[in-house]
């Protein structure tokens, strides 16, 4: 049986078997603040804390948003 994985899926295991390896470096030249590096488990709580968000305002699972 095959299952299609999911972003989700690939940040999970991500942060389970590789929780402190750098996942994003910020680009330092430009006029926003410099987030500097984020390791996997940093990216995975943001990403939580991102969805936890999106529950408060009612926006349900398969509904589109954009993100800037």
């Amino acid at each position: 049986m095959r299952v299609p994985l999911t972003v989700n899926d690939f940040l999970q295991r991500a942060e389970l078997v590789y929780p402190d390896r750098i996942a994003i470096v910020d680009e330092p030249d430009q006029p926003a603040d410099d987030w500097g590096r984020i390791d996997y488990r940093e990216m995975a709580r943001r990403a939580r804390a991102i969805a936890a968000g999106l529950d408060q305002l009612g926006i349900a699972q398969g509904e589109r948003i954009a993100m800037v």
